[in-house]
């Protein structure tokens, strides 16, 4: 069990941007503090807050990271390999080879990729060099649990015109069914950042 509060914050100011009444979900730090203490996350702040900001460009210098935001009049179209469901964002891509597209789940707190066992079935031309293998499943924040698995030796997902070749890509069962597998850093971060539109 969780114990939270609420609390609101009157005004929240960030990079030019202004917000009032801004609610938060607060939890004891231990809840956020993992591998005793060498990882703490101080706070998030999640799509209900940036989604009003429109174009979201993140780019990393290293041990930082650089928040720009722009309103923009784009529209989605058939090409967007972008969308947002409910608070989640999901990413498309391509693999060579394929019609359909892989969906992942944008989650830049994890520091490595994975797909999950919905993947295999769906792409099995990109499984063909997979092996067995017991895995560490990295999630958000930090955290770890250890899993059987498989794991591709190399994976290449194209972002628009952006090809990205992770290697030892993990292949576990996340227990998730809307998605094939979780982007984290190391792709988001490939290109010395990304852009949601």
């Amino acid at each position: 069990n969780l114990s939270a509060g609420l609390a609101i914050a009157d005004q929240l100011s960030f990079g030019g941007a202004e917000f009032r009444n801004v609610v938060f979900l607060v939890v004891p730090d231990e809840q956020f503090t993992f591998a005793n203490g060498a990882y703490v996350v101080q706070g998030i702040i999640g799509l209900p807050l940036l989604t009003p900001l429109g174009r979201l460009e993140f780019e990393n210098h290293g041990a930082t990271e650089t928040l720009r935001f722009q309103q923009t009049n784009g529209t989605p179209s058939a090409a967007s390999n972008l969308n947002v469901d409910a608070v989640q964002v999901y990413a498309y891509a391509h693999l060579d080879g394929v019609e359909r597209q892989p969906r992942f789940f944008i989650d830049n707190g994890a520091p490595t990729s994975h797909v999950n066992r919905r993947f295999a079935p769906s792409f099995p031309s990109a499984m063909t060099h997979a092996r067995q293998e017991a895995v560490t499943a990295h999630g958000g924040a930090g955290s770890e649990t250890q899993a059987n698995g498989m794991v591709l030796p190399t994976l290449t997902l194209r972002f628009g015109d952006v090809p990205v070749t992770l290697n030892e890509v993990r292949v576990f069962d996340d227990h998730k069914t809307e998605r094939d597998g979780d982007i984290g850093a190391d792709v988001l971060n490939s290109g010395g950042g990304y852009v949601l539109d």
